[in-house]
């Protein structure tokens, strides 16, 4: 977990720190990016890393707020389909965080961080709270919307960014319609107990 402070001062340690750790990664292995590494880099005590940071991978996902939470084009209302083509825009603009991914497969790292940002979103969350399983429910929908955003980024950055926001949208839909339409019920109802 990071410091979620208001400090000003505290805030921009915590920029520099992962800006930094950013730079080290375009030329590092995320392995052989060390603390000691990030703070040099950032001109900051290893003291002020562990004041706002525990590990490294909170590095990694206080950079992950900052675009999705913080620095995101999500004003209030969207409708799921502009959620989806403002979230993959946003990506649009972090290529080279999916690059830093893709080379240190730190994907599912990705997948890990952002969980907790996407459930934020108003326009899933409705879809959540109007079920009446609401907890069983929501335990399985977020990492399952979660891991089929992130596999998207995933593919689109093996195929070189080759499709735009409004088409991963429509892939992301289409895919998400078609494992709606598997009929599993089928299945399972002819599957018996031992």
């Amino acid at each position: 977990m990071f410091n979620l402070t208001k400090n000003p001062r505290a805030i921009i340690s915590m920029e520099s720190m992962a800006e930094s750790f950013y730079v080290l990664l375009l030329s590092n292995s995320y392995e052989d990016v060390t603390i000691e590494a990030i703070c040099a880099k950032a001109g900051v005590t290893r003291k002020t890393f562990y004041r706002n940071f525990e590990t490294k991978d909170d590095i990694f996902d206080y950079y992950l707020y900052q675009i999705l939470l913080i620095n995101a084009t999500l004003p209030s209302g969207l409708s799921p389909y502009e959620y989806l083509v403002s979230f993959f825009s946003d990506f649009q603009k972090e290529k080279g965080l999916l690059l830093i991914c893709q080379k240190n497969d730190l994907f599912d790292l990705l997948a890990h961080s952002m969980v907790k940002y996407v459930e934020l979103n108003e326009s899933f969350s409705s879809v959540v709270s109007s079920r009446d399983d609401i907890t069983l429910f929501s335990q399985y929908y977020w990492p399952l919307v979660n891991s089929l955003q992130v596999m998207v980024l995933k593919v689109w950055t093996d195929r070189g960014f080759k499709e735009s926001p409004e088409e991963l949208t429509e892939l992301f839909i289409k895919t998400a319609k078609g494992l709606g339409s598997i009929d599993y019920y089928h299945r399972v109802k002819s599957l018996s107990l031992p």
